[in-house]
């Protein structure tokens, strides 16, 4: 009864762990299915959250690019008619390299000097002619070709020509000098705006790059905490869907253990009554184990009758 009994309890053990782990197995494919869809669902809102997120950002930089190119359009083109109007104003007030530096008596003289070089160039063309006049009567009545003794009118007018000649030839060096000086000033005039233009484009693109920076600097804080809290919020329904879906499933398993367990012993009650009864039975049929086997001389001599 013991030996039937242990293998009979063998019997719905395996069995019983046979069924469980099938359902074990079972409820373990559900939850692994309800979770990969659960993951897929909010990986797929994820992303497109991720995506709105970004293009958000990148509208916002746009946005930001375009109206710092307008600021700084408008900024070169105040700079360069502020610049044109001086250049313009300084061309108007300037007539030449160092008029800007000369007092009323420079300026007297000046005059003064110019009215004495028209009369001098006048009376230069009269003695000219004068001078041509005298020297095509000497040429008339010279004895030589080669004559070299001149009068002491002829001395004197050719040493006159000779001053007139060389102040002549100054007043045209000091105006070539003067050209040249007031192209050099326009030289390095042109050249000092052009330094001066590439020191503010330097000056202006180092600006926009620092605002640059502090732009994505402000952007990257802003997105991180964003991201943080998107991310918390996210792991607490992460937690909590989890949570159920654990609950669930034990509650799921608790039943289908109680009522395995209902089962079983409702078999067991029922497999212990049969074999109650077949004991019983057998109980009352037989003597001992091996009376089947036995002759009736081996009963007779143990003195066993039938």
């Amino acid at each position: 009864m013991n030996s039937a009994t242990m293998l009979q309890k063998q019997a719905r053990g395996r069995s019983a762990r046979v069924e469980l782990k099938k359902k074990h197995d079972s409820a373990t494919l559900v939850q692994r299915s309800a979770r990969g869809r659960a993951a897929r669902t909010q990986l797929t809102r994820q992303k497109t959250a991720a995506v709105r997120i970004q293009s958000k950002a990148r509208q916002r930089q746009g946005e930001s690019k375009v109206l710092q190119r307008r600021e700084e359009q408008k900024r070169r083109a105040m700079e360069i008619d502020e610049e044109n109007r001086r250049l313009k104003q300084a061309k108007q007030n300037a007539k030449g390299k160092n008029d800007i530096t000369l007092d009323g008596d420079v300026q007297k003289q000046r005059e003064q000097l110019k009215k004495e070089s028209k009369e001098g160039y006048n009376k230069r063309n009269k003695q000219e002619k004068e001078t041509k006049q005298q020297l095509a009567n000497m040429k008339a009545n010279a004895v030589g070709r080669a004559d070299k003794e001149l009068s002491r009118e002829t001395k004197a007018l050719r040493k006159e020509l000779n001053s007139g000649t060389d102040l002549a030839t100054t007043k045209i060096q000091s105006r070539v000098r003067g050209n040249q000086a007031r192209q050099q000033q326009t030289k390095k005039q042109k050249a000092a705006v052009q330094l001066q233009k590439i020191g503010r484009g330097k000056v202006a693109r180092k600006e926009l790059q620092d605002k640059k920076d502090s732009a994505t600097r402000i952007q990257s804080l802003h997105r991180g905490k964003k991201t943080r809290k998107t991310t918390t919020k996210k792991i607490k329904v992460r937690r909590q869907s989890a949570l159920i879906i654990q609950n669930r499933a034990r509650q799921r398993i608790a039943t289908s253990k109680v009522a395995l367990r209902r089962q079983e012993q409702a078999n067991r009650q029922e497999q212990i009554k049969q074999e109650n009864l077949r004991l019983k039975q057998a109980n009352k049929n037989a003597i001992g184990k091996n009376d089947n086997a036995l002759t009736e001389e081996v009963l007779g001599k143990y003195g066993v009758h039938r």
